[in-house]
């Protein structure tokens, strides 16, 4: 999978936990090119370090559960 790809399958991926994002969190995903495999991967703190405020933070990382981060690792692997 091709990194624009990978970056597009995570974005949709997120859109459809209705998790509130707005445009400049994906952008933000985007310009760091977080993929699905480096997403699963983020702490609360990596993702306030990129620019993330702390409730958005919490809620993707609160978002990668076990039963979500295997749902993820099917889609991104």
């Amino acid at each position: 999978m091709s990194t624009l790809t990978a970056k597009h399958a995570l974005i949709n991926f997120l859109k459809e936990q209705n998790l509130k994002l707005k445009k400049k969190h994906f952008d933000i995903l985007h310009k760091e090119e977080i993929t699905g495999l480096s997403f699963l991967d983020l702490t609360e703190e990596k993702f306030c370090s990129i620019g993330f405020a702390l409730g958005s933070a919490t809620l993707l990382t609160r978002g990668s559960d076990p039963q979500r981060k295997a749902e993820a690792c099917v889609l991104f692997i």
